[in-house]
Parts: C-alpha cells; sequence; structure tokens
C-alpha cells in the first residue's frame, strides 16, 4: 500500500471489520490504516491493521531520492511531489524520518502530491536522569553494549534484566521493549527489556532426546529450549510433584506451549506438562507460507492427502480449498505423524 510493503506476524491485530480478521480479511481495493515499526529493510511491520475513513493518505518513513529540480523525493517504493506542498516542517534531507499527507492516491505506483511534509526526531529527546520505555524493532543490533531500537539508541548493562530472552536476542528486527533512564548523550540506559515474541508454538509429542546441561529436548524434529522461567506440570500416571526437566525420560509424552525462537525449528517453553500417551501428535502455530497443497508451521512443512480433514475456527468441517485460501498467518493446530522430513496431517483446524 502506498509503495509500501507491510509485513504481518502472530503480533498484528486486525480490526473486527475483517472477516475473518486476519490478512485472509484484507483485499484489494480496501482503505485501510497500518500502524507498526520499520525493519532493517524498511518493510513495516504491522501492529495493527484497520479500515481507514480518512479522505487523506499519509505514510511516516525515510526520505530518499530526493529531487531538488523535480521538487520530489520517495519513501519505499512510494513518490512523492511536494511542489504544491502548503506546509514543509523541518529540512529535507536523504535520510530524514518525514511524514508526508496528502490527497488519496488512487492508481498502483501513483504519485501522493504533498500538502504537508514534516521531518520527525529520531529517538525519544529525553532528559538526562528522566525514564523512558520504548517498544519496537532493532534496525541496528548490539554493539559495544549499543543497539538501536526505532533510531533511539539503548545501552545495555550487567544489570539489565531480560525477560523472555537474553543479550544474544538483540539482533537485527527482533522485536522488544525497553525501560530504564536516559543518560547525558540521550541513550536509554535499559534496566530492563522484554523479548516479544510474536508467533505461539504449541507441540504434543513423544520425547526424543534430552540436553540437562543445555536444558533442551528434541521431539518431531524441533528442539525445545527451557528456562528459570519455565513452567513444569505432570499429568501423568505417576503425578510427580515436584516435577522438573531432571525428572523426564526419553519416550514421555508432553504438551509444550510456549512461542517460536529465533533459531530454525526451536521452540521456547512457557509450559511443560508430561502428559498421558494419547497415540497422537499434534504441532500448532503460525502458517508462515503456503505451498500448493503444503504450508510451513513452526518451520516444518506440513503435507495434505485427500484423507486429510479440515475444520475451521469453530471446529466446523470446511474444504480444502478453503483452507489453503485463507491459510496464510492464520494460526493452526495440525494432528498427524512427522516421518523424519515433513508433517503428514491427519486433521487440520484453524485456531483463529
Amino acid at each position: 500500500m502506498l509503495g509500501q510493503k507491510v509485513r504481518v506476524d502472530g503480533g498484528t491485530k486486525f480490526g473486527s471489520t475483517f472477516v475473518p480478521a486476519n490478512l485472509a480479511g484484507v483485499k484489494n481495493g480496501q482503505i485501510v490504516e497500518v500502524s507498526g515499526f520499520r525493519n532493517s529493510t524498511g518493510q513495516l511491520v504491522a501492529g495493527r491493521v484497520q479500515i481507514s475513513t480518512s479522505a487523506q493518505d499519509r505514510v511516516l518513513g525515510t526520505l530518499s531520492s530526493l529531487d531538488d529540480a523535480t521538487l520530489s523525493f520517495r519513501i519505499g517504493a512510494l513518490k512523492v511531489d511536494y511542489s504544491t506542498a502548503s506546509l514543509i516542517e523541518g529540512q529535507l534531507v536523504n535520510g530524514a524520518l518525514v511524514e508526508v499527507e496528502g490527497p488519496r492516491v488512487t492508481t498502483a505506483g501513483g504519485v501522493l502530491h504533498a500538502r504537508k511534509v514534516e521531518v520527525e526526531d529520531r529517538g525519544l529527546g529525553g532528559e538526562a536522569g528522566e525514564g523512558g520505555s520504548l517498544e519496537g524493532i532493532i534496525t541496528a543490533g548490539l554493539s559495544s553494549n549499543v543497539f538501536s531500537l526505532n533510531g533511539q539508541r539503548v545501552v545495555v548493562t550487567s544489570t539489565t534484566r531480560f525477560v523472555d530472552g537474553a543479550r544474544a536476542d538483540l539482533v537485527v528486527d527482533q522485536r522488544v521493549e525497553a525501560e530504564g533512564r536516559f543518560d547525558t548523550s540521550g541513550r536509554i540506559v535499559a534496566e530492563k527489556i522484554a523479548i516479544k515474541h510474536p508467533n505461539d508454538a504449541y507441540v504434543f509429542a513423544t520425547v526424543d532426546t534430552i540436553n540437562l546441561t543445555n536444558r533442551t529436548l528434541r521431539l518431531v524434529g524441533l528442539t525445545v529450549q527451557t528456562t528459570s522461567r519455565t513452567r513444569f506440570d505432570d499429568q501423568s500416571q505417576l503425578q510427580l510433584k515436584p516435577f522438573a526437566l531432571k525428572d523426564l525420560h526419553t519416550g514421555d509424552t508432553v504438551e509444550i506451549t510456549g512461542f517460536e525462537g529465533r533459531l530454525d525449528r526451536n521452540v521456547t517453553a512457557q509450559r511443560l506438562t508430561r502428559q498421558k500417551d494419547d497415540n497422537r501428535t499434534r504441532i500448532g502455530g503460525r502458517v508462515s507460507a503456503v505451498r500448493g497443497t503444503q504450508f510451513v508451521v513452526l518451520d516444518m512443512t506440513v503435507v495434505t492427502n485427500p484423507g486429510t480433514e479440515y475444520r475451521d475456527a469453530a471446529d466446523r468441517a470446511i474444504t480444502a480449498a478453503k483452507f489453503f485460501a485463507g491459510a496464510a498467518n492464520r494460526e493452526v493446530k495440525v494432528r498427524g505423524d512427522w516421518n523424519g522430513s515433513t508433517f503428514v496431517a491427519d486433521e487440520v483446524e484453524l485456531r483463529d
């Protein structure tokens, strides 16, 4: 939209006017409003998508290809003509963060004729000692204990507390929330950093291997990382209390809820429950790709066949065609079998 590539993920919220309220409900030609954060490639990672009632177009992004002769520039693939702008605030230079408003662009690849152009400050600009909090996407990874979050520099110290992650997660395009106080250089010295994981994960399967040193286990081709915050429960016949990773054995059946890690086929467990074996293997998560009659969940290829059953979020039977038409970015749960390379689905259920 407006020459901007918009990426959605499990953290994207859709307005209730979309049917369904996810990516499948967004149609060509709709007038929408997207709020979110830019990633390292300039894509807008959407936090919320909703129908817009505004009569004008508005875009916020980095100015590039400034042409003083034609009084134009670009934001992503969008060309902006500011020759008739009634208001220009700040100095227009390549790399500046600008907000542009103008009349509706009605054709793909059209030009936005700006009525107003404002140069925005990067960073929060807090005073030394003042508290600050910022959520966004890391645009420059950790180097010399400093990373950049939406243009705001954040300092990590030995006392910085991490929630749902660690220093190793401070990489480009990771979504985080940082809290702390400003120093004299305008940087936030982080007291707490929460790593945001938009994509939930679910696994119900038999344990293949356990590594107590790394606090990990392997099952159905996935590596599951447990942490000091993972909750352990035992609902097996043993009903062991207390129950911990050291009490788990190869061949045990476990149910895991958590989130996708930044590494492929990696899940961080928020809760691990040893269960009674029901001879059914299940995985669940956000569909990251659809490839014909296959799709990808938890970085695993899920294969369907003529015998696969499909159900919607209300547990009603649907056709394969209806499922695949709206599967992109949907949360699903899959029952089937792991054959060592792919997950063969007996039943697929939409969860949102």
